[in-house]
């Protein structure tokens, strides 16, 4: 499965789209005190990792087969991503529950709940796009 110069430029495009997102979900983190936004924010620090590590898959998809890999290498971008999603499952899975407990023995109102929901609705415009 050797991928194109075009499969590359959309893997560079989505991982210069998920930077954006990473860190402007993190500063609504910072500027709103919600605590969704949190997981929100990792999920997308997540979806970088994922992308670098297709782009990694793509470049190791290309080795010619050798001893160790009679077949080649192809199959680990399939790997490298099975491996981001659990990461994505469980890291935000985490951060949720971490949160949820921290808010709800010190309640705090959340500055600007406008910005996050801005920020979500064009993260399922953009992040729905790919």
């Amino acid at each position: 499965m050797a991928a194109n110069s075009s499969s590359v430029q959309i893997v560079y495009a989505a991982l210069a789209r998920n930077v954006l997102v990473a860190f402007t979900k993190a500063g609504a983190v910072a500027w709103t005190g919600s605590s969704a936004m949190p997981s929100e924010a990792i999920h997308s620090f997540v979806d970088i990792g994922n992308q670098v590590l297709r782009l990694s898959g793509i470049r190791r998809a290309k080795l010619p087969a050798h001893p160790d890999h009679p077949i080649g290498d192809g199959r680990e971008l399939f790997f490298r991503s099975f491996i981001v999603a659990r990461l994505v499952f469980a890291l935000c899975a985490v951060v949720s529950i971490h949160h949820g407990i921290l808010h709800v023995k010190n309640r705090e109102p959340i500055h600007d709940p406008f910005v996050n929901e801005i920020l979500l609705g064009l993260a399922f415009v953009f992040e729905g796009a790919s």
